[in-house]
């Protein structure tokens, strides 16, 4: 006897322990084998014959096998695009990275050359600032020189005052003021003390001393900067400096333009009798 059975009455046949299902749907080959041998078996002794015959069975798996060969195809293809594109990115990104670090180093190094060249003018700056004040010209006197500089005539001219009062007590490094010659000689026995007072009114008459003098000496000495004393002091050089101070309007009062003039020209005496 022929049975006619079609596909779908195979679905869920089983022959023999080992079932036959889904035969559209195979999905290993190993299945595929052992079913289309139960169908063979089945067809042999049982004289069945699937509708379609087993050339549309072999044509459905063929069609089956063929898709999942596309399916690896398109997975293989799709992970070697991956793969190139990954690849792209890294070397994309290692470039890009290096062309980063290329740029920031030339900013640093153009920022390192600049700082370097503006500290190079500040320094040059600030050097051409002290040649002004140690070496004023003749054209451009600068303030601080000469309040400086009449500072020295200052000093110099009470160091000499007091060398010729009392030239046993006097020492060159020290600084003196007027006050000290007042002060020192009452420190002497009375046969000193007494010869220092007469070299002291006679000093005071040849320098035509002023008390008043003694007040403008110490604001003369406050507004001057301190300096390294030149090596000659000379009155030309003091009568210059003090008529540019007075041009500037520097003195007046008890600084006056008169007072200085006269402490140059004490300055000037002194210096012949030490």
């Amino acid at each position: 006897m022929t049975l006619e059975w079609g596909l779908s009455d195979l679905q869920k046949l089983e022959i023999n322990g080992c079932a036959v299902s889904n035969v559209g749907g195979l999905k290993s080959s190993d299945h595929r084998s052992k079913e289309i041998k139960v169908l063979d078996d089945l067809v042999v002794t049982n004289g069945i014959v699937v509708k379609g015959g087993e050339e549309a069975l072999s044509k459905t798996i063929a069609e089956k096998d063929s898709r999942v060969v596309s399916l690896e195809k398109l997975v293989e293809q799709d992970k070697n695009i991956q793969e190139i594109e990954m690849k792209e990115f890294n070397e994309n990104h290692a470039k890009n990275m290096k062309k980063l670090d290329e740029e920031c180093e030339r900013e640093i190094n153009e920022a390192d050359r600049n700082f370097k060249i503006k500290i190079t003018e500040i320094i040059e700056k600030n050097e051409g600032s002290k040649q002004v004040i140690t070496t004023p010209t003749k054209e451009n006197l600068n303030i601080s020189y000469c309040q400086s500089y009449i500072r020295q005539v200052c000093l110099i001219l009470q160091a000499n005052m007091y060398h010729i009062v009392l030239p046993d007590q006097f020492a060159e490094d020290l600084p003196y003021k007027v006050k000290d010659i007042e002060e020192d000689k009452d420190f002497l026995d009375e046969d000193e003390r007494q010869k220092a007072w007469k070299r002291w009114e006679s000093l005071k008459e040849k320098l035509c001393w002023d008390p008043p003098l003694k007040r403008t000496l110490k604001m003369l000495q406050k507004e001057g900067n301190s300096m390294n004393k030149p090596e000659v002091l000379t009155v030309e050089e003091a009568e210059r400096v003090a008529e540019e101070l007075n041009k500037q309007g520097r003195l007046r009062g008890r600084t006056s333009y008169k007072k200085v003039k006269k402490i140059i020209k004490m300055w000037k005496i002194s210096t012949t009798l030490v």
